[in-house]
């Protein structure tokens, strides 16, 4: 198992990377006023991956480990809001004490994460980071019965739902909203996914998301086709819900658009 200086120290250079790439976009941004894209995959600058963040303090710097030619894109909004899919026109709150409200349109899943695992609740593992900004953010839940939390998410396993209602929302506190598309549902026997998959690492990450869409079972629905735009986001979010049979269900989605929504 990893050591907390090591983790510490990968979180911090990630972070670093991420927050200076928010520098770029921002330019963009301003530049074009719509949301900027991801270089071509067969261009020089696709050599390293995108990666999103939510921070508000931007960096001037890039991490030392960065090696050259490595570009870092960001998901930063400068204030606006841009979105690759509809965002829900109604206010949504965020009470005291959450780090944020997860939303998915079509489900019935619309609840509170919080930092402390508790029963029928979601939770954020403890291992993230309460921005939402690591290579990979892990929720956990229960979806075993109609009346948990994540129960909804079991609609991903219909792959026409998949393809109807790829977008979910995590509303934060700071009135930021967080739009992710959906591009692997399936079952897994239950692990400790940060531990088993350091996704800090790209080539770790690459790897990673590689094996999960080249999934072939009738339990899963992936979208091999968003393969490229996830790994230049570098910036996954996963919901683990916990089922009764001892397996957990995996819904993951890559970040698409961030900005304030008053």
């Amino acid at each position: 198992m990893e050591n907390i200086t090591g983790k510490t120290a990968k979180r911090k250079a990630f972070k670093a990377a991420v927050t200076a790439s928010a520098m770029i976009l921002a330019v963009l941004l301003s530049a074009c006023g719509k949301t900027a894209k991801a270089p071509a995959a067969d261009t020089p600058s696709a050599e390293a991956p995108a990666a999103a963040t939510t921070g508000s303090t931007i960096q001037s710097a890039l991490p030392d480990s960065m090696e050259n030619g490595e570009v870092v894109l960001g998901g930063a909004t400068n204030g606006e809001a841009h979105f690759e899919g509809p965002v829900p026109k109604e206010k949504i709150s965020v009470e005291p004490g959450m780090v944020a409200r997860l939303l998915i349109p079509g489900t019935d899943v619309d609840t509170r994460v919080q930092t402390a695992k508790a029963e029928h609740t979601v939770y954020l593992d403890p291992s993230n980071s309460t921005g939402f900004n690591d290579p990979n953010t892990v929720l956990h839940g229960e979806a075993d019965t109609n009346d948990a939390a994540l129960h909804g998410l079991l609609a991903y396993g219909d792959s026409s739902f998949f393809g109807k209602h790829p977008y979910l929302y995590l509303y934060l506190p700071d009135k930021t909203v967080l739009e992710y598309k959906v591009f692997a549902a399936y079952t897994q026997p239950s692990e400790n996914i940060l531990e088993q998959h350091d996704c800090y690492d790209f080539s770790t990450f690459s790897s990673y998301i590689q094996e999960i869409l080249s999934q072939r079972n009738m339990s899963s629905v992936t979208d091999a086709g968003m393969q490229d735009q996830i790994l230049q986001t570098w910036c996954v979010l996963t919901i683990q819900a916990s089922m009764s049979d001892g397996r957990d269900y995996i819904v993951q989605a890559t970040l698409t658009g961030a900005g304030s929504i008053q």
